[in-house]
């Protein structure tokens, strides 16, 4: 018996090769070289036995890999079987993404560059890190625990509130954020910005998430936010700082550092404390820096030599506001001030 493989490239039909066996048909294969990167092919076979010649077979349709390190099937990074060349790639590499990728949480993804084919994703989980030296789309994954004690009357002391900023460029046209602003009943939320010395609640008038901005965010029964849009390649980040208190965001998608002290949420997300020992800022994680006058903070992706500058302590307060009748507001249900301590 005699096999002959026949391919088609465009309009050029040629054949591949051919298989001969004695015996029973069982099992056989035949490897298809000398085939041309990224290139669309059309395969079909036909048998000979004898003077005997069968009809083509059906055609099979398949694309060929580009010559490249290419992520192949969805699943996480850090697993060689999802790419290629069966290894994880390195900080040196260039990678083409043509399946879903996942960066999970505890992990680095770090490769010189990466480009994603039609088909492709890059989905990083909370507490994941991505570098490389090019602009690539991503989604970013931040967790929103829920506030357990929510919708509670009069002054209240809560929970996993938290500090967010974009990790991604905001100013691209396709830049979106999904699972911020929740609908419907047990899924309220709140979400503020500081404005020099005043919170804007995002329930009285509307805004945007900027770039290296952070904001105030608390969900009633927890979400899952994501930021969808451009990870930006590292380059030494400085933001202006007006008087006063600054709310300021880690705008990358790995950790980064400040030059100077700063105020976070502790870990219960209740209260504010200080941070003066060159402790990281995750991805989608915001902090608030105080100044006299006018300065800058810089963000760098090594540590640095924190500033002498000790404020005093800082706490945040958050009141639920009531109507006269002491019926909880529904449009603005919390009141948040920052006040500094002695």
């Amino acid at each position: 018996f005699r096999f002959e493989v026949s391919a088609n490239q465009g309009s050029n039909c040629f054949q591949l090769g051919e298989l001969r066996f004695r015996g029973l048909l069982t099992s056989h294969s035949l490897m298809l070289a000398d085939l041309q990167a990224e290139t669309d092919y059309a395969v079909k076979v036909r048998a000979y036995s004898g003077e005997t010649i069968s009809e083509w077979s059906n055609v099979v349709n398949f694309t060929t890999w580009p010559n490249n390190i290419t992520f192949i099937a969805n699943g996480y990074w850090n697993d060689a079987a999802n790419w290629n060349i069966n290894q994880v790639p390195g900080v040196d590499d260039e990678v083409f993404i043509a399946a879903q990728a996942v960066v999970p949480a505890g992990y680095t993804a770090q490769v010189k560059n990466a480009n994603v084919n039609d088909g492709g994703s890059i989905t990083i989980e909370d507490g994941g890190q991505f570098m490389t030296e090019n602009t690539v789309k991503v989604a970013v994954q931040k967790t929103i625990t829920k506030t357990s004690n929510w919708g509670t009357g009069g002054s209240y002391i809560p929970d996993n509130w938290y500090f967010i900023a974009s990790p991604v460029n905001t100013e691209d046209s396709d830049y979106s954020v999904t699972g911020l602003i929740t609908e419907g009943e047990g899924n309220d939320y709140d979400f503020y910005r500081l404005n020099g010395t005043v919170w804007e609640n995002y329930k009285a008038e509307s805004f945007g998430i900027a770039r290296c901005r952070g904001y105030l965010y608390a969900s009633e029964n927890g979400t899952e936010i994501e930021f969808n849009g451009n990870a930006m390649p590292y380059t030494e980040t400085s933001i202006p700082l007006s008087d006063g208190f600054n709310l300021v965001g880690n705008p990358y998608t790995f950790n980064t550092f400040v030059n100077r002290p700063y105020y976070r949420l502790n870990s219960d997300r209740t209260d504010i404390e200080l941070v003066d020992d060159n402790t990281a800022i995750a991805p989608c994680e915001a902090v608030v820096v105080d100044v006299d006058g006018t300065d800058q903070v810089t963000f760098t992706k090594t540590s640095q030599q924190a500033q002498a500058n000790n404020n005093g302590n800082l706490s945040i307060t958050v009141t639920q506001q009531t109507s006269k009748r002491g019926v909880a507001a529904i449009s603005d249900k919390a009141i948040v001030s920052f006040n500094e301590g002695c």
